[in-house]
């Protein structure tokens, strides 16, 4: 025992400790410059995922130079150019542009200027016709040193056979040769370490630099030590695509140290160990600039100088090579990720002169930075891995959740200011959360939903930002970027969730904001124009600041008719006295939204609506096949088509009945449409809804038809529509095949990917969620996943998405509970991370709705209440109190009474007593009461004893989903009933 504590302790110390320099050491700056200089082959533009260009901000924004393609001959009439880039913010500079020089004389034949334009290239055009059989060449120039708008780029060059290139497809750049550059290198002093700065960049994607030394050193002192693109995760991207996520242990590239004996170390570059993010982990610092024990752990796992968060982003690296000559250093691209390692400059620590070296005087680098090249050396692959292993899991564990810190159990959390219902879920620490879940998020929603205007705002006050859509893990306070907006989308979800949990009146001021904000359109029709046009009032984009131009939401479908779903929900519930007049105040607001879908059909040419399908501005339907922007989409559609119908049964209780005819009419047309436009058959296999008019994440939008069904149908099987049930139930049922990995890989049909992908299809890391985990969005992943599932009885699904909600939601560290708008997971699945704000709007009523249907308190029919409670089989009782429920009481119509219940089920059949047991009570007499428990396993007997109050009472046996139910009709005139099953 005491021989291997002092192994232990020797390897500690080794992995750890490194003998430190003597008074005779010097500093080289060695020259790192790339073979391109300034331009480089890229697939990112900043913080966001591209296409694969060749670009001059390969080496920063302010770095010049030139390159030159290889000569060619003019084989066509047109030689096309398909660039991006900018010549200042105004196209005024005139530094940067593209040339077309004669090979021989180096005459500039042709020339153009970037097209002033980040995220999407234009064509450039030459027409070449009287320049046949010359031979040419194309130069690209970057003149322009500023800090912005200063860089120029080209994705595709189609100057016939003898010149097609497409730097997406094939990333070569060996034909291109340097012209200029800054040629003097610049001297940085980092912390009191000099270096020699050139401009490029040190790797090259997908590939390997050589650079040969010569020389003997102690330590090489690297700077940079970070990456492109510097983000997490790309920008809410389906979850398979692992090679462009970046988390803890992720290996980048390599540094191999050739000696001149013949041998070789090599230096994985591996996030957490020796690479970390850049600016990024600067904008967005926390935990780890605020926890002292969470610093303590970054410290003593990373092996960076500072760890601490810096702007800029750059670090500095230290490797120990063997003392011996050293031949070349070679610097490797890990080709299964997008990006590419950034080492900006090389300094080395030698005793030895070093000709290849600048030779720097005066050298004074600050305490800390010496204790640190002393001690904290990179290991070579294959050294001190139980040590790595164990800093990795240390920096996971601070950042992340994860299995090991997850916690068993937790209390009820309950916010001061909470004011709604009452719930608790017991079985699990699942079950638990959820609760949880529910109590924080309805306090913030409250919150909210501003009590003098009546605006519904977007996102939780002061709240974090978790790095943007693109963050690691980390986070800034008091950002809230969405407080003062109001989505549509949100809105129409949101306010329909707090009303359904008791929020009447407030509810009423928010309906009333609504129609206010409807009106934006009419009262500055000069100012708010689509292609010369005013347009008649409607709900937006962002209804508290309604805009229009290219994607600005002027058509957003989806939103308007969630919003109206939301108005239909608040008038079924009002008291007979109040409804009517409320509706016969607000009817031009209410005939309003109903026209503004009519208004599309009727103007096709301004609003795209053709085929009895409309034209929508929206995310809603996003999708390779689409793109962001107008696009065709049965997630709009749908709601619309609902809300028409609800809007009729408005118009019909106050004797509108023409408008009400009006508006079924549109209603079955709009049907019929979906119907024709978005119905997919591939071969033989069943209809389903199509992906070609699908958005989001894992193209969950063309769930609209099944998780739309609860706002104004119901919870129950039959609420849906006949005709459409198998359809809805072949979407789901494919769509979690494809993204569990059951639908083989192949089948390509129905897989979805980016065309950067292809070449990375043999060789990247492809993972699966862990079955329930559809998070990167909360809401159009999760949430729309997990409800789909619900409503489909597929209980054994909901079950698994159930307690990856409560997973995904849950962070030790900061506002516990509130939903955030996404979420991302290791492939392995063993920790996952926050991105994004807190209590986005959509994303965090979704989660709500799929607690509300948990509970399935079903009141959409006032005249016959149904109880639909759908809870998972793991769990052994939902306690509620205090829920609302509008149901039909005599002359006064609808009134809202408050439920009391519990339910406690077990599953088991053969050795179990009770199988279930529902008991309730309430404020008042009850209607006509449909009550459905379960889930059942399959060999449920039909002749099960179901009691009510103690006495035999019918039952049905059903099947739906994956499992058995027990239906009961419970009589009309209780206030309280048990309901036993034996």
């Amino acid at each position: 025992m005491i021989k291997l504590y002092y192994l232990f302790l020797a390897a500690f110390i080794f992995c750890t400790s490194i003998h430190g320099k003597s008074s005779d050491d010097k500093y080289y700056g060695i020259p790192l410059s790339s073979p391109l200089g300034t331009f480089g082959v890229l697939n990112n533009i900043g913080n966001v995922q591209s296409p694969t260009h060749l670009t001059s901000l390969a080496g920063g924004e302010t770095a010049t130079g030139s390159i030159i393609s290889k000569e060619f001959k003019v084989e066509v009439p047109v030689i096309k150019l398909f660039a991006r880039g900018w010549n200042g913010k105004k196209g005024d500079r005139n530094l940067n542009r593209f040339e077309l020089v004669d090979a021989k004389t180096g005459k500039i034949i042709r020339t153009a200027k970037p097209p002033q334009t980040t995220s999407t290239p234009k064509w450039i055009e030459w027409d070449v016709k009287n320049l046949k059989d010359k031979n040419v060449k194309i130069r690209i120039i970057d003149g322009d040193s500023n800090k912005a708008y200063a860089w120029l780029g080209i994705d595709r060059i189609d100057a016939g056979p003898v010149m097609r290139i497409n730097f997406n497809a094939n990333p070569e750049l060996k034909s291109w040769e340097i012209e200029t550059e800054n040629k003097e290198p610049k001297n940085l002093s980092y912390f009191g370490v000099p270096y020699l700065i050139n401009s490029g960049l040190t790797f090259k994607q997908n590939d390997t630099r050589k650079i040969e030394l010569g020389f003997k050193a102690k330590k090489i002192i690297l700077f940079g030590m970070t990456f492109t693109p510097d983000i997490g995760t790309p920008l809410w991207h389906y979850a398979p695509s692992y090679f462009m996520r970046y988390l803890i242990g992720d290996e980048l590239g390599r540094i191999k140290i050739n000696y001149a004996d013949g041998t070789s170390e090599d230096y994985p570059l591996v996030l957490g160990d020796n690479l970390w993010w850049g600016q990024r982990f600067y904008n967005y610092p926390k935990p780890f600039d605020s926890n002292k024990e969470k610093i303590k752990i970054l410290e003593d796992s990373l092996y960076l100088f500072p760890a601490k968060p810096v702007q800029g982003g750059f670090r500095i690296g230290v490797i120990q090579p063997k003392y011996v000559k050293i031949a070349s250093i070679e610097f490797t691209d890990r080709k299964e990720k997008l990006g590419i390692p950034i080492i900006n400059a090389m300094t080395v620590l030698a005793d030895n002169n070093i000709k290849k070296g600048k030779l720097f005087s005066n050298v004074k680098p600050e305490k800390e930075v010496i204790a640190f090249i002393e001690k904290s050396v990179m290991k070579p692959a294959g050294v001190c891995e139980d040590d790595k292993k164990r800093r990795l899991k240390n920096i996971r564990n601070a950042m992340y959740t994860t299995e090991d810190n997850f916690p068993k159990s937790v209390p009820v959390s309950k916010p001061k200011n909470y004011r709604g219902p009452d719930v608790k879920f017991d079985g699990n620490v699942y079950a638990q959360i959820l609760a949880n879940i529910f109590y924080h998020n309805l306090a913030d929603m409250d919150e909210k939903a501003d009590e003098e205007t009546g605006m519904f705002r977007e996102s939780t006050k002061h709240s974090a930002n978790f790095g943007g859509y693109q963050g690691f893990g980390t986070y800034k306070e008091g950002v809230s970027p969405y407080w003062n907006d109001a989505w549509s989308r949100g809105v129409g979800r949101e306010v329909q969730e707090y009303l359904a949990f008791g929020f009447y009146e407030k509810t009423k001021k928010c309906v009333d904001y609504c129609f206010r904000q409807a009106r934006v359109w009419e009262n500055k029709k000069d100012e708010l124009k689509v292609k010369g046009a005013s347009l008649p009032g409607h709900w937006c984009r962002n209804i508290a600041r309604p805009i229009v131009g290219k994607n600005a939401g002027a058509f957003e479908n989806d939103g308007h008719g969630m919003i109206m779903l939301t108005v239909h929900s608040l008038w079924r519930k009002m008291p007979k006295k109040e409804r009517d007049k409320w509706l016969k105040e607000r009817w031009d607001d209410v005939e309003m939204a109903a026209n503004w879908i009519e208004w599309q059909f009727e103007n096709p040419k301004i609003s795209g609506a053709t085929n009895d399908v409309l034209q929508t501005d929206s995310e809603a339907n996003f999708s390779i096949f689409t793109g962001i922007g107008y696009g065709y989409t049965i997630y709009a559609d749908y709601p619309c088509m609902d809300g028409l119908l609800g809007f009729a049964e408005m118009a019909e209780s106050i004797g509108k009945n023409k408008e009400a005819e009006k508006w079924r009419t549109r209603a079955e047309k709009m049907k019929k449409g979906m119907e024709r436009s978005y119905i997919e058959r591939i071969g033989n296999k069943p209809p389903m809804w199509t992906r070609k008019h699908a958005g989001w994440v894992y193209l969950s939008s063309h769930l609209a038809p099944l998780i739309f069904l609860a706002d104004r149908r119901g919870f129950k099987p039959e609420d849906d529509d006949p005709e459409w049930r198998e359809i809805n139930r072949v979407t789901y049922k494919r769509k979690v095949d494809k993204w569990s990995g059951k639908a083989p890989m192949n089948d390509d049909e129905w897989w979805w990917y980016l065309p950067e992908e292809n070449r990375y299809r043999k060789n990247k890391e492809l993972y699966f969620p862990e079955h329930g985990n559809f998070t990167v969005a909360m809401g159009y992943g999760q949430g729309f996943m997990t409800q789909a599932a619900l409503l489909l009885d597929e209980m054994k699904d909901a079950e698994a998405m159930l307690d990856f909600t409560a997973k995904a939601t849950y962070y030790a560290d900061y506002k516990s509970y509130i939903v955030p708008e996404g979420v991302e997971t290791s492939p392995d699945g063993k920790s996952w991370f926050r991105t994004g704000d807190l209590g986005n709007g959509f994303q965090q009523a979704s989660i709500m709705k799929v607690i509300r249907l948990v509970i399935g308190v079903d009141d959409t029919n006032p005249k016959e209440l149904t109880l639909i409670p759908r809870i998972p089989k793991s769990w052994k009782r939902m306690s509620v109190d205090k829920f609302p429920a509008w149901i039909e009481s005599g002359d006064e119509g609808v009134k809202r009474v408050n439920l009391k219940f519990q339910y406690e089920l077990v599953s088991c059949i053969a050795k179990c007593k009770n199988k279930a047991r529902f008991k309730l009570e309430t404020s008042d007499i009850l209607p006509v009461t449909l009550l459905r428990l379960g889930p059942f396993d399959s060999g449920i007997s039909k002749n099960l004893k179901v009691l009510l109050n103690g006495k035999v009472i019918k039952s049905e046996v059903t099947k739906s989903g994956d499992s058995n139910w027990i239906r009961v009709i419970i009589p009309k005139g209780l206030k309280r009933f048990e309901v036993t099953v034996n």
